[in-house]
């Protein structure tokens, strides 16, 4: 291949999509990457080549590590988009987390940028994502009747919803554990266990029920008892989430499966030309090891409503991780089987390509993870690996010096001396030139023992690394609830709830919570001063408890209740002032997300979620329905669910950080010097496994081997994944006992080419080290830090526009992610936005049983009105009271009648959003509705439900500004500026009259992208110096009135 380092094609000399070449594609993209990356013998090998000139039919592609999957996968998208001239919309990439799907998000952009057709063609366009998240995104927007008004609960508020709505839960807890005792992590004695633990193990089983595709009425015909309940409890769960409007990440993807049947689907898949629809072409999913069999069912649905099935399929069954949520990694291994069955292409014309040039490791560690591989019984199996694979071919130069060695100690302490030694050594002699480089992984990253609180490992590591001053970043060390600051503020809502500890004292003060909550209380009197702001603000709201009557709502909610205690010294200032942390003040945001999902299940509030005083005499509480929820269903979870502190998307790897981890937090990932724990780690089959034979012969599914087997090759897995992480070193760290050789070979070394279990003998002489000069050569270098983060994306609306009403709200919502309290606030907002959704549908026929091509009736306007009232009131989201639902409805039947009839026949596009890309950040926008006038222009139109604002309001301005930047992104998009836009104010009482109009010119266009510009650029500085709350001048009447923060606001003066 030529290394001639110039570009072939730039923004003038592109052709346009559809007319490239295959040729002429992969040399543009070669040419791009020999510049983005300085090497200018960068080309794609054989292997990729085949992968990305494959036709339009089932390819299945393993892909080892460090082998340019994801680059190969883009790659092959950017065929489907420039060779072949299909339409984004046309095209699905999916993969496993949300983390990778903005990584491959990301490449497409710069890609198709860097070639210069990103003006051509708008990559936001191709569906990219989880599974879960294009579900909903699909659904949503093609605006099927089923899932219109749902809201999508995540793993938390999922649990929480399970504990209070399921009877399966009582059903375990109270003695029917005998048979799940493999998914219940601890029971009595006498048979029973903790709600907790059973609405833990309710949730895993209704997730696998999905996830396995069990057939919930084989179930209910099984033999035993518990089986036959489990599979009632199932239905109910559905039955109860389709009442209350909700969905959880298995059942959207369940849901989806039916949206295929419906009009809408039938929409998404084969298209409509009239409505500038195209159909479905092609599906490529990254990391296919790791799907599950209703994800494969999905896929293969997909694939075969095509005219063409075009499945690519990418992963490495050796790197499979995620049994213990569902998947399988057999869906890999034997895909050519199955999709000549589901989709009737003869096993023979789909052609399976290995990917196995390593580019990422120096050869030793390649040679040492193919060994490790290739030898490991578990996994010479048939069936344990795909059939043919061939050992990874190393890419990169060899070292003179060892890059795979043992860092073995006679203690855990020793060991852990040594470890933080030899990281110091590194940065000191310039090995590393950031901490970030050298990433620590174990099966866990806690740092205490949950049975005896005695440090782990990992514990004992940072706490040498600490005592180094060498900082380190460990979000999953289970240790949320270890925190002073989430402490304090549990004490102090328990305090304000319950009074004098009454309830507490008669109901929870023998529980297994109590002592929990006893060591609340006490860093709350440690850490809170008795002269405190706190313990006022505590007395004070405990005061309103006591004093309001029995069984009457109360004019604050629990949240509104949190934010008075936030603005108190000493939590203020752990979010404010010169003590303030970003890391804790998001661990604290994360808090507010828990108490909101808590909030919108939780019984004993009121409609717009305000507490309640208790009815009983004995108590002068809130409602006991109400504490009884908050003791046990929500303060019972956080003491027991393990939570994690929140990871920060933008930045996965904090420069000057070294980086503890899981494997599974690491699988993606790749670290110059990488230290592997655990290295003690036995096979053991547990619930995962146990679940798979229980279910398994109500599914579609059968586990292909033995539990035991089935663990081994788990963790020979998991060890393959932490080795391959390493680009210039890897060290093996554990005691000296760890290298020690058994009755069998240490799972995490594995066996020689011969057939010898290794064990510490192996590493002698070379590859021991005894003190941290010998781990490597440290008159060498792992070269530069490259860390590449994606990009931020900026929201026109909640970004912009937010942060110039006031950078301190900003601060608090969009970085520290801090839950709001206005729920009933936000019903004006969201039914107005929804109800005319509908009518826009309804008008165009995409309603069904609906022709489409008249306004809706007042009746039918009224019937969509109240489905979008039900949901919301379901989800907790609604006005104090139903006249004011009323009154909003009765401004939409004006707006239905006097708008409607000029406005829907003219709506070409309605939630459109738009996407602008800088090489620094992503701009983008929804605009409500994409009009075409009768004489040709183009108008941009958006909803408010309020009433229009004052000419000389501030708020009336920042309407303006949002209309120009949409006039951006809409240019953006399109390559010309559209007309006018116009922002309907629908409580006005003539909405005709009230509307903002702006004339689009590209001069005042241009401007105010300017000054979109100059805000993202103050929103990245105050970022910088977490400076969120350093603001003097009151941002105005309103915005503050309706704000949580204002109780420590430095610009509002309360008093």
């Amino acid at each position: 291949m030529s290394s001639d380092n110039s570009l072939p094609t730039d923004a003038t000399t592109a052709p346009a999509p559809g007319a490239w070449s295959i040729d002429h594609l992969i040399a543009t993209y070669e040419a791009v990457m020999r510049e983005e990356t300085g090497n200018d013998d960068w080309s794609f090998n054989d292997g990729q080549r085949q992968v990305i000139r494959e036709g339009d039919r089932p390819v299945h592609v393993t892909a080892g590590p460090g082998s340019g999957k994801s680059e190969v996968s883009i790659a092959r998208v950017a065929k489907w988009l420039l060779v072949d001239g299909e339409p984004p919309r046309s095209i699905v990439l999916t993969t496993f987390t949300k983390k990778a799907a903005q990584n491959l998000e990301q490449r497409l952009v710069d890609r198709l940028s860097a070639f210069g057709v990103g003006g051509a063609i708008d990559a936001s366009e191709v569906w990219v994502g989880t599974l879960h998240q294009l579900c909903s995104d699909i659904m949503r927007e093609y605006r099927w009747d089923e899932y219109t008004d749902v809201e999508l609960l995540d793993e938390d508020a999922q649990e929480l919803f399970i504990r209070r709505e399921s009877d399966f839960v009582d059903y375990l807890a109270d003695g029917e554990t005998d048979f799940f005792d493999e998914v219940i992590r601890w029971t009595y004695s006498d048979g029973g266990c903790r709600k907790v633990f059973a609405a833990d193990a309710a949730t895993t089983l209704f997730n696998r029920i999905g996830q396995y595709r069990v057939d919930t009425g084989a179930l209910q015909t099984a033999d035993h008892p518990a089986l036959r309940r489990l599979g009632q409890a199932r239905e109910n769960y559905e039955e109860s989430l389709v009442e209350s409007a909700r969905c959880d990440f298995t059942t959207v993807q369940e849901r989806f499966r039916d949206f295929l049947d419906s009009t809408a689907g039938e929409r998404f898949v084969s298209g409509s030309e009239s409505r500038d629809l195209p159909p479905l072409k092609h599906v490529l999913v990254d990391e296919y090891q790791d799907v599950n069999p209703l994800q494969e069912a999905i896929y293969f649905d997909l694939a075969s409503r095509m005219d063409v099935p075009s499945l690519t399929v990418v992963g490495d069954d050796d790197q499979s991780l995620y049994r213990f949520r569902g998947a399988t990694v057999d869906a890999l291994i034997e895909f050519p089987q199955r999709a000549e069955r589901r989709l009737g292409v003869p096993e023979s014309e789909i052609p399976t390509i290995q990917l196995r040039h390593n580019y990422r490791s120096r050869p030793e560690i390649v040679q040492w993870i193919n060994r490790f591989i290739g030898y490991h019984p578990p996994m010479q199996a048939p069936g344990a690996r795909a059939d043919g694979k061939e050992p990874m071919r190393p890419a990169r130069p060899s070292t003179q010096h060892p890059n795979v060695t043992c860092l073995p100690g006679d203690t855990e302490d020793s060991t852990a001396r040594a470890f933080a030694d030899a990281v110091e050594r590194m940065h000191e002699e310039g090995y590393i030139e950031d901490y970030s480089q050298v990433a620590l992984l174990t099966h866990s990253t806690r740092e205490r023992k949950p049975w005896n609180s005695d440090p782990t490992l990992v514990g004992r590591c940072v706490r040498e690394l600490e005592d180094r001053g060498i900082p380190f970043y460990n979000p999953r060390n289970k240790a949320f609830l270890q925190h002073d600051d989430i402490q304090v503020i549990l004490a102090s809502l328990i305090q304000c709830l319950d009074p004098d500890l009454q309830w507490f004292d008669e109901n929870v003060n023998d529980s297994q919570l109590n002592p929990s909550v006893n060591d609340w209380l006490t860093t709350f009197d440690r850490r809170v001063p008795a002269d405190s702001e706190l313990r006022d603000r505590i007395d004070s709201i405990a005061t309103k408890v006591r004093q309001s009557e029995p069984g009457d709502p109360m004019d604050i909610g629990l949240l509104e209740v949190f934010y008075k205690l936030r603005g108190s010294d000493p939590i203020s200032g752990w979010t404010q002032g010169p003590d303030r942390n970003p890391t804790r003040s998001k661990r604290i945001g994360k808090l507010t997300s828990l108490l909101e999902s808590f909030e919108s299940i939780a019984d004993g509030l009121t409609t717009a979620r305000n507490l309640c005083r208790t009815s009983w005499d004995q108590y002068e509480t809130v409602s006991t329905r109400f504490l009884g929820g908050f003791y046990w269903q929500f303060l019972e979870y956080l003491n027991s669910a393990d939570l994690d502190d929140p990871e920060e998307v933008h930045d996965q790897i904090p420069e000057g950080h070294v980086q503890v981890m899981t494997v599974h937090q690491a699988k993606g990932l790749e670290f110059p010097v990488t230290f592997v724990g655990s290295l003690d780690q036995e096979p053991k089959s547990g619930t995962s496994h146990w679940i798979e034979d229980t279910l398994g012969p109500f599914g579609e599914r059968r586990a292909p081997a033995s539990a035991d087997e089935r663990a081994a090759r788990d963790l020979v897995r998991q060890f393959y994944v932490a080795h391959s992480r390493a680009v210039d070193t890897l060290v093996l760290l554990g005691e000296q006992d760890d290298f020690a050789p058994g009755d069998s070979a240490i799972p995490s070394l594995g066996y020689d080419n011969d057939g010898t279990p290794l064990d510490l003998w192996w590493f002698y002489p070379d590859r021991v080290a005894r003190e941290a000069d010998e781990v490597t050569d440290l008159s060498t270098s792992v070269g530069d830090l490259s860390h590449g983060d994606p990009k931020r994306q900026y929201s026109v609306v909640a970004d912009i526009l937010a942060f110039r009403r006031c950078q301190r709200q900003y601060g608090f919502v969009r970085e520290y992610n801090f839950e709001g309290t206005g729920a009933a606030q936000m019903f004006a907002g969201l039914v107005v936005h929804r109800t005319l959704d509908r009518a826009h549908r309804h008008f165009s026929g995409d309603i069904e049983g609906v022709d489409g091509g008249e306004v809706p009736s007042e009746d039918e306007l009224r019937e969509y009105f109240d489905e979008s009232v039900e949901a919301l009131r379901e989800q907790r989201i609604f006005p104090v009271g139903r006249d004011i639902a009323d009154a909003v409805f009765d401004h939409l039947r004006e707006f239905n009648e006097e708008i409607g009839p000029s406005l829907y026949p003219k709506v070409r596009d309605t939630e459109c959003t738009l996407r602008h890309d800088t090489e620094d950040y992503v701009l983008n926008g929804v605009v409500d509705v994409l009009v075409d006038e009768d004489t040709g222009e183009t108008r941009v139109c958006d909803y408010k439900a309020s009433e229009r604002p004052d000419e000389d309001d501030d708020l009336l301005s920042d309407f303006r500004e949002q209309l120009l930047v949409y006039a951006t992104l809409y240019h953006q998009k399109h390559g010309e500026y559209p007309d006018t836009g116009v922002i309907y104010f629908v409580n006005e009482e003539n909405p005709e009259d009230g509307k903002l109009t702006v004339e689009f010119d590209p001069a005042t266009v241009d401007d105010a992208l300017d000054r979109f510009k100059d805000t993202v650029e103050e929103i990245e500085q105050v970022r910088e110096r977490d400076g969120w709350s350093d603001i003097s001048e009151s941002p105005g009447e309103q915005t503050c009135a309706d704000c949580e923060f204002r109780y420590d606001c430095p610009a509002v003066d309360l008093d």
